[in-house]
């Protein structure tokens, strides 16, 4: 034992694994009296005198108190509740987690009769009868969806809040609408006991989206990188819970409930949740050393840092970002999310030069759409008018790390799609899909964006809002399109500030609400070709009841 004349002894704190990551420690005296914070430093030593103290473990949101007796010096170590400690030394068992992801038994909400067969039919495809697209072959790249209840109690409990399946709402359609997979019992895993439905298949590369049809329809980006397993899980209350949506990234299609590497990207996403852009040291090293070459944990860890204003790991991030783009996630050059990443790379660079030609599918990450709405101010060619992320911008999601939007409709076009289906559901030989590649011509009315804006050249953006839509419709602006004005916050904006000032340009509406010129003069265009009785052309093919194509009917 070692004392000073006062009495005091020292306080040691240490943490296993990843809790050296993301726990934090706070000392309070038996007064309530915060007398020390131990941050991110580890093992975290005080000098604390003679008396009765609470360490206060934080981890995500979550914390836990042990009261301590300060007559000798102590050793205490933060660790799992089933952690063997050794002897002498107190354990600080860290905060119950809970997630969608299942993950280990530390996660409160890990349930085995979840856990189990997340396991087992991410391994193996879900669909019987050879009705889901993608079924049948080897693409080197799968998806996995898990949806699930936070208990079964809790599943028995809300089954009321459901008058249909707890899945039927639910399906997966490819970037340009088509249907992969509609979720029923032919085509998903279900378990109506404990409340749980899986969907699992071989799929080629690309971006797929989630899309729920109930009564609060959401849209979830969903992409599928090349020579990777993509896993997604979400929970389900009295609706979705899309705040918990995890999506994680694997080499193995099968799903791992103690791969370390889970456990970094859910508490991660919290931060970026809560908007909080620092990183610990021991994070950052082992993201750059490649301990856990997991795509996902390097980009939530690049988008925190880029984000951030710290400069010390500079050359580091530079690095890693390559590194993502050029070797873990080689071969993907459509992913949104690298197109994302790069913008906000050179932006935290003070770089203006990036690829600033149209992104044509939203990105996984809400940070990554968010850099993408910000650049495109003043490059307004990255959000092409009538693509998927200027009908985004006025409907995304705030409640989840990842971009959820109300749904957009896939409108019709006249064109072709000979070239889409060669470059989107075949890989470089198609022999090892076995599929005639003439299958997949479909017919000339295939489902996309179609209106048309009408304001001409390239000082479009210029143009100020009276010359364009006229007295007429400036007098009639706060009648038209009054519904979808009411749920919007961006045409709720142009309206006032239109009455505000007539004389203003749709660059001053661009700058001020921070959306791209083209998002205003689609919006404008609408305007327009409704008071003049026009409607562009909705065929929503995202229907509740619609099945999933056979491959025959392709």
């Amino acid at each position: 034992m070692s004392t000073s004349k006062n009495n005091q002894y020292t306080l040691r704190i240490d943490a296993m694994d990843y809790y050296r990551v993301v726990a934090r420690v706070l000392i309070y005296d038996a007064r309530n009296q915060l007398v020390s914070s131990g941050g991110d430093r580890w093992p975290f030593i005080s000098g604390l005198d003679q008396g009765l103290y609470t360490v206060r473990v934080h981890l995500n949101g979550a914390a836990v108190d042990k009261v301590i007796v300060m007559d000798k010096d102590q050793t205490c170590l933060i660790a799992d509740e089933k952690a063997s400690i050794p002897a002498g030394i107190i354990h600080l068992v860290s905060p119950k987690q809970y997630s969608s992801a299942l993950l280990s038994d530390c996660y409160g909400s890990s349930h085995e009769y979840y856990t189990a067969p997340a396991v087992e039919w991410s391994q193996k495809n879900t669909a019987h009868g050879n009705n889901t697209v993608g079924i049948g072959t080897s693409t080197g790249s799968s998806l996995f969806v898990f949806l699930r209840f936070a208990s079964k109690d809790k599943y028995i409990s809300l089954q009321k809040c459901y008058p249909n399946k707890f899945f039927s709402d639910f399906e997966i359609v490819d970037e340009h609408g088509d249907t992969v997979c509609a979720f029923r019992p032919q085509a998903v895993e279900v378990d109506e006991q404990h409340g749980w439905a899986a969907y699992s298949a071989d799929l080629p590369h690309g971006l797929y989206y989630l899309m729920y049809h109930g009564p609060e329809p959401r849209q979830v980006p969903i992409y599928v990188f090349r020579n990777w397993h993509t896993q997604f899980f979400l929970t389900l209350g009295q609706a979705p819970l899309f705040g918990t949506t995890r999506i994680f990234v694997s080499p193995y299609r099968a799903f791992d409930p103690y791969e370390k590497t889970l456990k970094y990207i859910d508490i991660l996403l919290d931060k970026l949740q809560n908007q909080d852009y620092t990183l610990n040291e021991e994070l950052i090293s082992m993201t750059a050393n490649g301990k856990f070459e997991s795509p996902m944990l390097g980009l939530i860890c690049s988008y925190i840092y880029l984000k951030g204003t710290s400069i010390k790991n500079d050359d580091l991030f530079r690095a890693i970002v390559q590194n993502m783009e050029n070797v873990i996630l080689s071969n993907n050059p459509g992913s949104p999310d690298i197109r994302a990443l790069k913008i906000i790379t050179a932006k935290h660079f003070s770089n203006p030069e990036f690829d600033a030609t149209g992104i044509s599918g939203a990105p996984m990450f809400r940070i990554g759409f968010e850099a993408i709405l910000d650049a495109s101010v003043h490059q307004p060619d990255l959000i092409p008018e009538n693509s998927i992320n200027d009908f985004v911008s006025e409907n995304l999601c705030s409640d989840s790390p990842f971009t959820t939007f109300k749904p957009i409709p896939f409108q019709q076009r006249n064109i072709l799609r000979d070239d889409i289906v060669l470059e989107n559901l075949i890989l470089d030989e198609p022999k090892d899909f076995g599929w005639d590649v003439k299958q997949f011509e479909l017919p000339p009315d295939y489902v996309t964006f179609s209106f048309k804006t009408n304001i001409p050249g390239k000082d479009r953006f210029d143009v100020k809002i009276k010359s364009f839509l006229g007295d007429s419709i400036l007098g009639k602006i706060n009648s038209l399109n009054t519904a979808p004005s009411r749920n919007s916050w961006i045409k709720n904006s142009i309206v006032g500030m239109i009455n505000t000032d007539e004389g203003i340009t749709i660059n001053d509406i661009s700058t001020n609400l921070n959306i791209s010129g083209n998002t205003v003069t689609r919006i404008l265009s609408e305007w327009k070709g409704e008071e003049k009785g026009e409607k562009p052309k909705k065929d929503n093919p995202f229907k509740s009841n619609n099945e999933p194509p056979l491959m025959n009917d392709l």
